[in-house]
């Protein structure tokens, strides 16, 4: 994870995500500008209520990634989903990526 400094999952550190292991990356959250990539690990594929359709709720089994960052400079930072959402499309912006607020947006920095 570059740019990320104590990312944690469900409370417990974690410095690398085994995508073999389990469920392994269900999405990531990515600045490029800020040099930022955190792989979302997905839940247990054994999960007995997983989310049949978005939005979810906190009932639904999930997984809770927290981090922190250095920002750097104010400004509006392009974020997005590249794994998987944005797989076998130029520069990572086709599918899921076409609309903003579904697998990507816009973080403030201020």
């Amino acid at each position: 994870m570059t740019g990320v400094q104590n990312p944690t999952v469900n409370g417990a550190p974690f410095t690398l995500v085994n995508s073999y292991a389990g469920n392994g990356v269900a999405h990531t959250f990515s600045v490029p500008q800020l040099n930022i990539n955190v792989p979302l690990p997905g839940i247990n594929p054994n999960a007995k209520n997983p989310c049949g359709a978005a939005p979810c709720t906190l009932a639904e089994a999930h997984n809770t990634v927290s981090f922190s960052f250095n920002s750097g400079a104010a400004g509006m930072y392009r974020w997005q989903c590249f794994i998987p959402c944005g797989l076998g499309f130029l520069y990572g912006n086709g599918g899921p990526m076409q609309t903003i607020g579904y697998m990507d947006g816009f973080l403030e920095v201020s």
